[in-house]
């Protein structure tokens, strides 16, 4: 890029700048950016959030007071509309659950009544668990449901399709899918125009800043002029030839952002060594043309990281290592077996499953729980998410854009290492 490249980029960042402090501005005296959700910094919360408040809204008896009036219009959402003649003609009598405990594990939002079953697997920013939509369907079977009475929903912002992970050879048409962006949206603003709920203002208020917290995670700005007028900056004939450079340069921002924090991970893990048993042997995995890679590829990659050996146990004679790694831009850490030859071992052995349940029982007050995976001893997401937003739509971002990323590298680091603690605790050693 020269020089006079770089001084138009320059020119069009500070039109940029003052565009945006212009709807700024605006904002303030509009306060469409004072939302409960992102004050109490919960707007990306799957379980305390999303599904606690999608839950209550679709219940009956939920604290709103508006019996199923919110739940019809959910039911008459396209894709959950069924050609099964009287299934939802009394939706007064289904009874919603939060975090539903079945055989098959905890489902997320559970509506079931004497004659149908419905599994909503709500997805803000967390990956896909093994066969986790397989296991809802056979526990929605296990509770007495014919298959054309049981529908399964994996709700997402975008309305993406589950991965063959989750589905576990179930078929494909089971599954409806719903998206953040674009129905639950609809579905909202259908909500408040109930001539029940204009009359409750509070329920109105809470419901329309629900909304606009999905717009803020969607993407989708409240205020559509900004885009409009940054659209007209774009395509000025002197302005849209630097668009691929401006393209490049986020491309570099957010390696730059991601590789920052790889490099502060291995630095601060290293002075764990001697507490936790972590041995410094990083993979080159989370590598600066990987993650250039995950950003550019036609599919991101997803899945990678780095990996730390445990030179202080093992397990039946097998090496037990420490992977941190990313999936869909959402960092995570778990516990594998390594052969001699540094190569990944099953972990199916029965007992890793009574390991997790201890590993629970000791942490009943974590926000996450450890889990059992595919080759995989127990993982878990970090008690505070961690994640390199594409965009930087969300304010968290500038923990590792703007700010010293050491504290947060560092708390994570602290977590790992009570859990490896914990693991050498628990593990039945040979």
């Amino acid at each position: 890029m020269n020089d006079t490249t770089t001084s138009q980029i320059s020119v069009i960042l500070d039109q940029v700048r003052l565009l945006k402090s212009k709807y700024d501005e605006l904002a303030a005296v509009t306060g469409e950016q004072f939302n409960v959700f992102s004050i109490l910094g919960v707007e990306a919360d799957e379980v305390r959030t999303h599904s606690a408040f999608l839950a209550d809204l679709l219940d009956p008896q939920g604290s709103h007071r508006q019996g199923a009036a919110f739940l019809k219009l959910f039911l008459g959402l396209d894709a959950l509309k069924s050609s099964e003649s009287g299934e939802y003609k009394n939706p007064e009598t289904f009874r919603v659950s939060k975090e539903a405990s079945t055989d098959q594990g905890q489902i997320d939002i559970l509506l079931e009544n004497e004659e149908a079953c419905i599994v909503i697997e709500n997805k803000i920013y967390a990956g896909d668990q093994e066969r986790q939509l397989a296991r809802y369907y056979e526990a929605a079977r296990n509770r007495g449901y014919l298959e054309k009475r049981i529908k399964l929903v994996y709700l997402t912002l975008d309305g993406s399709s589950p991965s063959d992970y989750s589905l576990a050879g179930l078929p494909m048409e089971r599954v409806k899918c719903l998206s953040y962006s674009e129905d639950i949206i609809k579905w909202l603003e259908k909500c408040m125009k109930l001539e029940e709920v204009q009359r409750v203002s509070p329920i109105r208020e809470i419901v329309f800043q629900y909304r606009d917290l999905l717009k803020q995670l969607t993407g989708q700005s409240t205020n559509k002029r900004l885009s409009v007028e940054l659209k007209d900056i774009l395509v000025k004939p002197e302005n849209y030839k630097l668009i691929p450079e401006l393209e490049e340069a986020i491309l570099a921002l957010q390696v730059h952002v991601q590789l920052k924090f790889w490099i502060k991970l291995t630095e601060i893990m290293k002075c764990k060594i001697d507490k936790s048993g972590i041995h410094d042997i990083q993979e080159k995995e989370a590598s600066e043309d990987n993650i250039r890679s995950h950003y550019t590829a036609r599919r991101y990659r997803n899945y990678f990281g780095t990996t730390f050996k445990l030179d202080s146990f093992s397990w039946q004679q097998t090496e037990i290592a420490l992977r941190v790694a990313m999936e869909n831009d959402y960092i995570f850490y778990e516990f594998i077996l390594l052969s001699k030859d540094g190569k990944r071992e099953s972990s199916d052995n029965k007992e890793f499953g009574t390991l997790v349940e201890k590993l629970n029982s000791d942490n009943s007050g974590r926000r996450y729980k450890f889990q059992r995976g595919k080759d995989i001893i127990v993982w878990k997401w970090p008690e505070k998410d961690l994640w390199f937003p594409v965009k930087f739509r969300v304010p968290e971002a500038e923990k590792f854009l703007l700010d010293d990323s050491e504290a947060a590298v560092q708390e994570l680091v602290n977590e790992i290492a009570a859990a490896v603690e914990q693991l050498k605790k628990n593990l039945n050693q040979s």
